[in-house]
C-alpha cells in the first residue's frame, strides 16, 4: 500500500501475523514494517536469496513481514513475484520458484548487442531474451492486481524526476496502472545497457519512464520520508533493505580530479556514491539497528549488472546468507517486536543458531550503527558503467 494510504493504521492497528510456533491471529501492531528490493541486474538473484532465509528464520511468506515494499530496477521484478495478488492473496512465485526463474528462465536472457562495440555506439545489450521471460511470469497482471503496498521506483523522462507507481494508485487512476510485463521492463532499462522503451498506461497515454537507479540505487530514504511525512514517528519505523552486493571503493584521490576522462569518471562516482551513503548515514541516525541492510562484498568478483553465467552468482549469494544470518534475526526481531510480540521463541530454526555476536570489523566503511554494532552498506548496483568501463563501480542498475 502507499505510504498515504495507510496513514490511518500508522500509530496502531491489528494485522493477521502467522509465524513458527503456532501463534495466528489478530496481532496488535504499532508503526510501519517497510521492506527494500534494490536493483543490480542479474545480482538481484542475490536478494532472493536473502528473502529465502528470512522467511526460514520467520516462519512466514515474505509478504506478510511487510506493509509495504518499495522497489527498483531489478527489485521490481523481485517484488511483482513476492508481492500477493489482490484476489488470491498469494504472490506469483514463491522464493524458491524466484530463484528457478534467475536460474533457468533468464540464464542466457542477456545477449551483447555487437553493432554497440561494446556500448560505444549503442546499449550494450539486447533485451529481447529477458522480456520474453518476463512475458512468461507475468502475461497480463496489472499493477492494480496486486494487494495494497507494492510501490515501483522510476525516473519518468518527462519531468526528469523520480516517480512512485504503488498498486493502491493504480486502483483508483487508470493512468497509473500498467500491465507489470510492460513496467518491469522499463524500470529495468538502465542507460548504458538497456534500450528504453515507451510503454502506454491503461488510460491509453505513453510513457517515457528508466531504470529508477539512476536517481537512487535504493528507494529507502525516500520510503522513510513519506512515511514521516505521513505522521509515522521515526520510532516506529522498521526497514529492512534485501541488497544486491556492493564492491568496496578506494578514496578518491585529489590528483584524480585532473580534467578529461578520469574526471568525468570519478565524478559519476562521486555522484552517485555521495547520495547512496548520505542516505544510508541519515536512516542509520535515526533509526539505528531498526534500519537493517542485508548485503555482501563483491569486490574481486566477476560478477555484475549482466553476468555472462548467472550461475556464477550463486555463490556470492550464499555467502550474503551466511554473513547476514544475524542480522536477518534481528531483522525479525524489528518486526516481530513492532506487531507486540516477543521474538524469543518465535523462528522456524531454534534463535540461538543465529544470535551471533556482531563482527568487531565493520564490513563495509563507516557502517556504524553505534559504538560496536556494524551493519553493511546498501551498495551500488552497476559493477561497471559508462563508455568502455571508464565508470567506476557502484552507480546505480
Amino acid at each position: 500500500m502507499t505510504l498515504e494510504s495507510i496513514k490511518d493504521q500508522s500509530v496502531r492497528s491489528t494485522s493477521e501475523f502467522n509465524i513458527a510456533g503456532g501463534l495466528t491471529g489478530q496481532v496488535e501492531q504499532t508503526g510501519l514494517s517497510l521492506g527494500i528490493l534494490p536493483g543490480g541486474g542479474t545480482q538481484g538473484l542475490i536478494s532472493v536469496y536473502l528473502a529465502e532465509e528470512f522467511e526460514s528464520q520467520t516462519g512466514a511468506d515474505f509478504h506478510t513481514q511487510f506493509d509495504s515494499i518499495h522497489t527498483v530496477s531489478v527489485g521490481s521484478i523481485n517484488g511483482g513475484a513476492l508481492w500477493p495478488l489482490e484476489e488470491t492473496g498469494a504472490p506469483l512465485l514463491t522464493t524458491e520458484e524466484l530463484k528457478d526463474f534467475y536460474l533457468h528462465g533468464i540464464d542466457d536472457a542477456f545477449k551483447t548487442n555487437y553493432w554497440s562495440l561494446g556500448g560505444l555506439i549503442g546499449h550494450k545489450y539486447d533485451i529481447s531474451g529477458l522480456e520474453d521471460a518476463i512475458d512468461e511470469v507475468f502475461g497480463d497482471i496489472k499493477l492494480s492486481d496486486y494487494a495494497d503496498g507494492f510501490n515501483i521506483y522510476v525516473v519518468d523522462l518527462k519531468t526528469q524526476g523520480v516517480k512512485i507507481l504503488s498498486s493502491d494508485q493504480a486502483k483508483l487512476d487508470p493512468s497509473q496502472d500498467f500491465y507489470m510485463r510492460d513496467l518491469t521492463r522499463t524500470a529495468i532499462a538502465a542507460p548504458y545497457y538497456f534500450e528504453p522503451i515507451e510503454i502506454k498506461n491503461l488510460a491509453g497515454e505513453i510513457e517515457h519512464f528508466v531504470d529508477g537507479g539512476v536517481w537512487a540505487n535504493s528507494p529507502a530514504f525516500r520510503a522513510y520520508f513519506d512515511a514521516v511525512s505521513d505522521g509515522t514517528k521515526p520510532e516506529n519505523i522498521t526497514m529492512t533493505v534485501f541488497g544486491t552486493g556492493h564492491t568496496e571503493q578506494e578514496p578518491v584521490k585529489l590528483e584524480d580530479i585532473d580534467g578529461g576522462a578520469s574526471e568525468i569518471a570519478n565524478t559519476v562516482k562521486l555522484m552517485f556514491n555521495a547520495r547512496g551513503n548520505s542516505h544510508n548515514e541519515m536512516l542509520r541516525e535515526r533509526l539505528g539497528q531498526r534500519y537493517i541492510v542485508l548485503d555482501t562484498d563483491l569486490s574481486g568478483s566477476d560478477i555484475g549488472i549482466v553476468a555472462d553465467d548467472i550461475a556464477k552468482v550463486v555463490p556470492y549469494a550464499q555467502q550474503a546468507v551466511r554473513e547476514n544470518m544475524s542480522y536477518i534475526n534481528i531483522a525479525a526481531n524489528n518486526i516481530l517486536e513492532l506487531r507486540g510480540q516477543d521474538p524469543a521463541t518465535m523462528y522456524a530454526r531454534p534463535s540461538e543458531e543465529f544470535n551471533e555476536p556482531f563482527d568487531d570489523k565493520p564490513r563495509s566503511r563507516g557502517d556504524v550503527i553505534g559504538e560496536d554494532d556494524k551493519v553493511i552498506e546498501a551498495g551500488g548496483l552497476f559493477s561497471s558503467l559508462g563508455i568502455n568501463g571508464l565508470f567506476a563501480n557502484r552507480l546505480p542498475a
